[in-house]
Order: C-alpha cells, then sequence, then structure tokens
C-alpha cells in the first residue's frame, strides 16, 4: 500500500513541476483565482469525471486557516439508485480503524492496564489455538509501529477470496493462521514493515485484558466522547447497511462490483469494513486526537508521535507512529492515516503547520486514486 503511494505521490511531484510552468502563465492572464470554495468543488468533480468507471462518488472536508470548514461532494453514493454522494454520506474508512484501536491501547497504558514495552506473551489469551511466533520478543508498541517483523495475512489469495464471497465471516485465528504460514519479515524491532497482522494481534489483546471487544472499547472510550454520531464500528456478521451509508464499488476487469455488504470481520481490528464514517467526523477524531483530548497527559501524545523510519521502496519522505503515519509533502508534514475497504478509500490528515485538516473519501478500491484525485488537488488548492 505505501509503495503505490509512494509512485503516485513522487510522479506527481514531476508532473506538478510542468504544471506549475504552465499555471504560473495562465496566472499571470487572471485577474485573481476563483474563491477556494469554487476551486475544491472543481477538484471533486474532475476526480469523479475523470474515474467515473472506477469509482462513481467523492467527499471532501477541510478545516483550513483563514477560511474555516468546508465542505463538499460530487459523483454517486449509489449507482444503482442514481443517488448523489452527499457531504455526510459514510463510507468504510480501513486502515484509518488503526488510529482508534491505537488510541484505546494508550488509554489502556495510561490506565496501567497496559505496557507497551512488554512482550506480547504477557497479554495473549492461554486459549489461542495458534502460536504468535517471537511472542516472548514482540513488544505492543512493535505492534502499533509495525516494527514486529511478523508477516501480512491480507495476501492476493485472501483478497481474491473476499471479492468472491464479500458476506464471508473471517476468524481473528483465522486470519493470524495465514499470516504464520509465511516465515517472520525480520528479526522483531530491527526493521518496518506495515502488517496488518499486527492489528489483528492487537484487538484480540484488548478483548483479553479488558473483557471487552476492540468494538466495544472504540465506541466507549471514542465514539461516545467526542459525539461520533456518524461513525459506527460494527460487529462480525452485522454487515446491515445505513440509509446514509454510500455504496461500495470495485473494478475487477470489466465489471464494476457492488461491494457494501462485504462483512465487518475481514479485517478485525486492522480495519476492513468494520468502521464507517463521515468526512467530518473524522476531521473532528483527528483534530482532538492530535489536541490530546482523549489523553490524560501530555507525555501519551508524545508516544504516539514517536515516529519511526519507515523507508519507502521509492525513497519518499514517510514515517510511522503508534497508529498514526507521517508524510512530507512539498516541505509540509501531514500526520494522520489512510483506509483501504472494500470498495471505499479515505485519507484523513493533519498539517500542523500551517494549521489544515484534510479528509477525503471515494466509493471505489484503489488507495492511489484518493490521492491522486483528491488530496494532492487539495493540497495544491489550499497553497494558492
Amino acid at each position: 500500500m505505501k509503495g503505490i503511494i509512494g509512485y503516485v505521490l513522487i510522479g506527481l511531484a514531476a508532473v506538478g513541476v510542468l504544471l506549475g510552468a504552465t499555471g504560473d502563465i495562465l496566472g499571470a492572464l487572471q485577474r485573481e483565482p476563483a474563491p477556494i470554495d469554487v476551486r475544491l468543488q472543481r477538484v471533486l468533480d474532475r476526480g469523479v469525471e475523470r474515474r467515473r468507471s472506477i469509482y462513481p462518488g467523492m467527499i471532501l472536508t477541510v478545516d483550513f486557516e483563514p477560511s474555516g470548514r468546508w465542505s463538499g461532494s460530487a459523483g454517486l453514493a449509489d449507482t444503482a439508485a442514481d443517488q448523489p454522494m452527499a457531504v455526510d454520506s459514510q463510507f468504510g474508512i480501513g486502515s484509518i480503524t488503526k488510529t482508534f484501536v491505537a488510541a484505546v491501547v494508550l488509554q489502556l497504558m495510561e490506565e496501567g492496564v497496559i505496557d507497551l514495552d512488554a512482550t506480547i506473551n504477557n497479554y495473549l489469551p492461554t486459549d489461542l489455538s495458534i502460536d504468535v511466533p517471537h511472542a516472548d520478543e514482540i513488544t505492543v508498541r512493535m505492534l502499533l509501529n509495525h516494527t514486529s517483523g511478523l508477516p501480512e495475512w491480507l495476501t492476493e489469495a485472501v483478497i481474491l477470496q473476499i471479492v468472491e464471497d464479500p458476506s464471508r465471516v473471517w476468524g481473528d485465528e483465522e486470519l493470524l493462521t495465514i499470516a504464520f504460514a509465511q516465515g517472520m519479515l525480520f528479526e522483531p524491532g530491527n526493521g518496518f514493515a506495515y502488517s496488518n497482522t499486527d492489528y489483528t494481534l492487537l484487538g484480540i489483546i484488548i478483548k483479553e485484558l479488558t473483557g471487552l471487544s476492540w468494538i466495544a472499547q472504540v465506541r466507549e472510550r471514542i465514539l461516545g466522547p467526542l459525539s461520533l454520531s456518524n461513525t459506527i464500528a460494527r460487529s462480525p456478521a452485522d454487515a446491515a447497511v445505513t440509509p446514509q451509508m454510500a455504496r461500495g464499488y470495485v473494478k475487477l476487469g470489466r465489471e464494476v462490483l457492488d461491494t457494501t455488504l462485504t462483512d465487518p470481520s475481514m479485517a478485525g481490528a486492522a480495519g476492513g469494513n468494520a468502521m464507517f464514517s463521515t468526512t467530518e467526523d473524522l476531521v473532528r477524531f483527528i483534530a482532538a486526537l492530535l489536541n490530546g483530548e482523549l489523553f490524560t497527559s501530555p507525555s501519551t501524545l508524545d508516544e504516539m508521535l514517536d515516529f519511526v523510519d519507515a523507508p519507502d521502496d521509492n525513497g519518499f519522505p514517510y514515517w510511522y507512529g503508534l497508529g498514526v503515519e507521517r508524510y512530507e509533502i512539498g516541505g509540509v508534514n501531514y500526520i494522520g492515516h489512510a483506509g483501504g475497504a472494500v470498495g471505499y478509500c479515505s485519507v484523513m490528515y493533519v498539517a500542523p503547520e500551517p494549521g489544515t485538516i484534510i479528509s477525503g473519501a471515494i466509493n471505489g478500491y484503489n488507495l492511489a486514486d484518493v490521492y491522486m484525485d483528491l488530496m494532492l488537488p487539495t493540497i495544491k488548492q489550499l497553497g494558492k
């Protein structure tokens, strides 16, 4: 996933040089740029127009100085019903779920329930049917920042099974079995590799320590206190569709499949289609998180923002903290997370300087598109 982002951003940087030069010439011929809300709506309209055969709709919320908050949408939430995408349409947030789960783990750390630097063999259920390799060396922190070396369960074979049978209910131990059939990527703590397996294990540990599922903990500790009324965390086998949900689509060859009913169990606490939200709710969440509102001590947020180097194959500047990632784009740091669910892709990032929050989503399954068509063009317009 990260490698794809690197290719997209580096390619766009090169194209941007040419576009920037052309823009300078055209800009000189214009008296003044269009208002920012008009330009942001154009980003949405153009993105949908270009990719209509891949994803039908797009949503964006931006909170920026000095203009305040703006939300817009374009295209369709439901192609069969010809229903327009709305600014409050819900979408699967995929791996943005990891940021919620990490916040819960850090709260448990504050309460003395868990030690980030203790090895996970201290916290795994004794009745777990599969042995976790190197459990006596891997720490909770290593799971949070993907330095455990554990292999990925999201293989091409699993992806094909998900698309062929979206309603299938997956078990956490089933996913772990797929992961552990592969070899370790490196010795624990001696590298970085983004792995959904890390967060599937964190979900198991949360339940073992609290008696409640990670889903219940997210509801109780985050969704309720922050009044994120349009965000839902769904249990396995609960694939009910709310009237507010945008339909999710995956292009497979020439066919576009409606994957809205993909079961929430597909990824466990790693994300997938377990959580649905809106761009407005995600802006509220990441703002509260980075303002320290979810923690009792400022040092806890410092722990979360302790980034490790996460080398990209293409050398694009990228770092990972505890459930949050950091990119450097055009000399500006963006902190947050991206998410790819089955039929949806989304972004949620804060640029502390100059004080900008960007949250957006498409109802299609290509994470590169949400960067290329939404996030980067938005950043460009905000910089004008």
